[in-house]
């Protein structure tokens, strides 16, 4: 086999794996899209609890589940603690059972975010917080 040949065969193998990479998701990814509608649908309802209902935007008709105050109670106030970012993470993940196989997993980035719950009704600083998130 010809060095062209080689090439050629990686980018007709590449351009397969993409299109199979489009194609319509498993099954699994529509159980996870079914679990999440549910959760939103028992937290969003009337019958929820004052505690765990979830505020839905006005504008888009959504649930935004990214913010920190989301099922807590309205005397309870969540404050940015720290915040990470790590740029083009690498992870190797190796096989116990076979020392050749490895995976890489790389990203862009990575950003992670804590926040302290307070109770703004304390009376010291002490019995304030409630946890972290």
């Amino acid at each position: 086999m010809t060095v062209r040949e080689d090439f050629d065969k990686r980018i007709r193998r590449r351009a397969e794996r993409e299109k199979k990479d489009n194609e319509t998701p498993s099954e699994e990814v529509g159980e996870a899209d079914d679990l999440l509608a549910g959760l939103k649908k028992a937290l969003g309802s009337k019958n929820a609890p004052d505690c765990f209902r979830l505020p839905v935007d006005n504008a888009t008709d959504h649930v935004d589940l990214r913010e920190p105050s989301v099922g807590l109670p309205a005397e309870c106030k969540a404050q940015p603690k720290f915040r990470f970012l790590l740029l083009k993470p690498q992870v190797t993940f190796r096989s116990e059972a076979d020392p050749d196989a490895i995976i890489l997993l790389a990203v862009e980035e990575y950003s992670h975010q804590t926040f302290k719950v307070i109770d703004t009704t304390a009376k010291d600083d002490v019995s304030m917080t409630v946890l972290h998130r």
